[in-house]
């Protein structure tokens, strides 16, 4: 319905996209499953393989459209993840490679990282994610979870909001 609304109707007339990924098996299967479920939508898409140091320049200097990468937070903190999309951050200087922009995000973002009540924060967070979403200079394909597994005997084993192991208070149970 989108398609046809854009003068698409399936697909028809839509130019054959080019996603470019690095050469990780894994990587490729995630491309070949969005390959198949956009063929599904009339949307026509190439992979195009480089290794991993050339797919980040290609993307650092704005040489494709579309391409396939992942982020994971350095720190346990939201204006981690959006300081990718603040126009200040545009690539290459800075990790927003889409180059996006938009002045609404921008004022929201300066917001929340100046408010000091963590409440307040959150809301404009929220707001901005909200923003962020909306505009869609980014398809956010998944969330990864990483499981484990640890044996009975050990105890106090936690993981952080960045889903690293705290090892400060492990132990082993005196039975075992």
């Amino acid at each position: 319905m989108l398609l046809a609304q854009a003068g698409y109707p399936e697909g028809q007339g839509l130019p054959l996209l080019r996603l470019v990924i690095s050469t990780s098996s894994r990587t490729l299967s995630i491309a070949e499953a969005v390959q198949e479920q956009w063929a599904e939508l009339g949307v026509r898409v190439e992979l195009q393989q480089v290794d991993f140091p050339r797919l980040l320049s290609m993307v650092r200097n704005g040489e494709i459209a579309l391409w396939r990468t992942s982020w994971i937070a350095d720190y346990p903190d939201a204006e981690n993840f959006f300081a990718l999309f603040h126009s200040a951050n545009i690539a290459p200087r800075g990790p927003n490679t889409t180059r996006y922009r938009n002045a609404t995000a921008d004022d929201l973002y300066r917001q929340a990282i100046a408010a000091a009540d963590p409440a307040q924060r959150s809301q404009l967070f929220g707001l901005l994610e909200r923003q962020v979403v909306g505009d869609a200079p980014w398809i956010f394909l998944f969330h990864g979870r990483i499981v484990r597994m640890v044996h009975a005997a050990v105890e106090g084993l936690t993981v952080d909001p960045l889903d690293r192991l705290v090892l400060e208070r492990v132990r082993i149970a005196p039975s075992h």
